[in-house]
């Protein structure tokens, strides 16, 4: 992987959300819900550079380090993200129409089927009951992934532009 532009960047924001999530997401619980940085950057990074082949690179390292640093069955958010990564990636590669809604979209549905995989992977090879799985942790981490994607989205749209200048609310037209 050559050390361009791009790269850079991703290296830089998987180190910083990694920071994020081992000494701020702990402190940002509430019940039972934790902020999940690491997803949100991954499913952005997905939305943002759709046909990029790191980025299936990152969901897995993102989903494996996650189920080291923060418990849970290993390798269950690796198989979610990579799997959700890649459709969403595709998904965008083809409806992706310059505007920020099909984005915020994708990036919607993305985090909901990540949450419902994860916990139906943690409860498949857990034994925990799938109701209390869906009820006090996939839904109100969405919601906390939800808020982290939006804030992410909105800056890596603007933080990884292209040096050209020009400004767009679809954020990924950008990046091109």
């Amino acid at each position: 992987m050559p050390l361009n532009r791009e790269n850079i960047f991703m290296i830089i924001g998987a180190v910083v959300v990694t920071l994020l999530q081992i000494t701020l997401a702990s402190s940002l619980t509430i019940m039972y819900a934790t902020p999940n940085f690491m997803l949100a950057y991954a499913v952005v990074v997905a939305v943002i550079r759709p046909n990029s082949t790191r980025m299936a690179i990152l969901a897995f390292a993102m989903g494996i380090l996650y189920n080291l640093l923060m418990g849970g069955p290993l390798g269950a958010l690796a198989v979610a993200l990579i799997l959700v990564c890649l459709v969403a990636g595709r998904c965008m590669a083809f409806l992706d129409n310059g505007t920020a809604f099909m984005p915020i979209v994708t990036m919607m549905l993305s985090l909901l089927v990540v949450e419902l995989l994860y916990a139906f992977l943690t409860c498949w090879s857990t034994g925990i009951n799938l109701g209390e799985a869906l009820l006090f942790r996939a839904a109100p981490c969405f919601v906390y992934d939800l808020v982290l994607g939006f804030i992410m989205y909105f800056i890596m749209s603007r933080v990884a532009a292209e040096p050209d200048n020009t400004v767009s609310i679809g954020g990924p037209t950008l990046l091109r």
